[in-house]
């Protein structure tokens, strides 16, 4: 595994990043575990479900309660700049 100290000022890191498919993945188990939430599940029941851990479960329940599930839905790469 490649290291962010390696990056070149400005390149962007790519070890840690992301691709497309990995992240509608990740938002898929998001919105599942958002209905099983719903359904009354208990936050070890949703992490033992999905495979996350509990502290995840615990802040998808936060958020699900603040603002609904639309703010689980991906908001797209983020930007991994190398530090200088």
């Amino acid at each position: 595994m490649a290291s962010a100290a390696l990056c070149r000022r400005g390149e962007v890191s790519r070890w840690w990043r992301l691709t497309a498919e990995e992240r509608d993945r990740r938002e898929q188990v998001r919105l599942a575990a958002a209905d099983s939430i719903e359904a009354g599940a208990s936050d070890r029941e949703v992490a033992r479900r999905f495979r996350v851990t509990r502290m995840s479960a615990n802040r998808w329940r936060r958020a699900l309660a603040s603002g609904g599930g639309q703010v689980l839905v991906a908001k797209g790469p983020g930007d991994a700049r190398c530090k200088p």
